[in-house]
């Protein structure tokens, strides 16, 4: 069994006797769909560790897609819609997409720091107050401490959810894989689930509670807590209580991040707004996601290394491939694909768009590139209108 097969399996096993969130599901099956589809249409070539983080993000995708809605925690979480995405309307729609960090590998470069997205200079914290979760474009999570040596990491923010999430992946000691995931929200819809044997503990003297569970006869451990502004706190994958209590000693709302993307869009109409962000960090490479939409029409930007192959126009200057077809719902969708030279923009676009627009917002988009978010705009929604 490989290691996609047994990731896959302990996945399946974990869900098959617990509800599905099929509009979920639908979120992560589509996203990384067209993440998937997007490099064998453009062929986009990315070498071996960019097969090796494809592969991965399908396991984490369903992971995410299949956890259903958290079981009671300390206290009750009440929670609102998803909001728009692929579940929710007929055709295909990208508005809110899943995390998909890269899967550790042990010939991957380990970090002992972790990575993070440039500071918002000026800007209030998730201590200062729980309404600065779900604030467009700004991340709060972060470690004091890595638990392990890092191969990659993601924040990701859902804005209208008002939740964010930091996926870790690493190797640790004993060269074994590790996973963690933390979460910050003003509830826990869809939060891990508090599944096995629970007890209460005490996190930084708030209440909390600790699951434990097993997975194919490995433990499992889910650990929440609620701040005293009100914000619940999660995190999932340790291995035993005192695993999930150092790393959740260590988490950190008292810093306040920019989630950037190396580029400004220019020609982006007033009315597209932003609806969750991404910054992925491996090794040396930092990539980023943005899904943004006006309630008809829904475009996800994404940046990943590699070159388009069998470029068939050329959009701002640079060579780009693109292709409008049924997506998966049989509505029509609009795939642009250009190549910054090392770099890859992608834009997916579904709902009521206009394929002009889509060609003059890629052909206007002001390109900064490089692989340090600290040299990424500080707002890539700035315009000339």
């Amino acid at each position: 069994m490989t290691d996609l097969d047994r990731a896959l399996h302990e996945t399946l096993t974990r869900v098959a006797d617990e509800d599905v969130h099929v509009d979920r599901l639908l979120v992560g099956a589509r996203t990384v769909g067209t993440r998937y589809r997007r490099r064998r249409r453009f062929g986009i070539a990315a070498g071996a560790a960019g097969l090796s983080a494809g592969a991965a993000a399908v396991v984490l995708s369903l992971t995410a897609a299949l956890s259903p809605s958290a079981g009671p925690g300390p206290g009750p979480g009440s929670g609102s819609g998803s909001g728009p995405g692929p579940g929710s309307g007929s055709g295909p729609s990208v508005a809110t997409p899943t995390p998909t960090p890269s899967a550790p590998s042990r010939s991957a470069p380990r970090m002992a720091v972790l990575p993070t997205p440039p500071v918002a200079a000026g800007a209030a914290t998730a201590v200062d107050s729980a309404d600065e979760v779900g604030r467009p474009l700004l991340l709060h999570l972060s470690l004091a401490r890595l638990p392990f040596p890092i191969i990659g990491v993601q924040y990701q923010q859902l804005i209208d959810e008002r939740q964010e999430r930091l996926g870790i992946d690493g190797v640790d000691n004993n060269g074994q894989q590790r996973e963690l995931i933390v979460r910050v929200g003003a509830d826990t819809k869809d939060f891990e689930p508090l599944a096995g044997k629970r007890k209460a503990v005490r996190v930084a003297g708030r209440p909390g509670t600790f699951a434990l569970d097993k997975i194919d006869d490995r433990p499992y451990a889910v650990l929440r807590w609620q701040a005293a502004n009100g914000l619940w706190l999660q995190v999932a994958g340790g291995r035993h209580e005192t695993d999930a209590l150092t790393v959740a000693a260590s988490v950190r709302l008292d810093r306040t991040y920019r989630c950037a993307a190396p580029y400004r869009l220019r020609a982006l109409p007033a009315t597209m707004k932003p609806e969750s962000c991404s910054v992925v960090f491996r090794g040396t490479t930092a990539t980023s996601m943005l899904s943004v939409s006006n309630g008809t029409f829904h475009i996800l930007f994404s940046t990943e290394s590699g070159r388009v192959a069998d470029t068939n126009e050329e959009i701002g200057s640079r060579p780009a491939r693109v292709l409008e077809h049924r997506g998966d719902g049989g509505a029509q969708i609009m795939e642009v694909a250009v190549d910054h030279g090392g770099t890859v923009l992608s834009l997916t676009a579904s709902g009521r768009y206009d394929p002009t627009l889509i060609r003059r917002i890629v052909a206007e988009c002001d390109w900064t590139g490089g692989q340090d978010p600290a040299t990424w705009p500080i707002d890539p929604f700035i315009s000339d209108r």
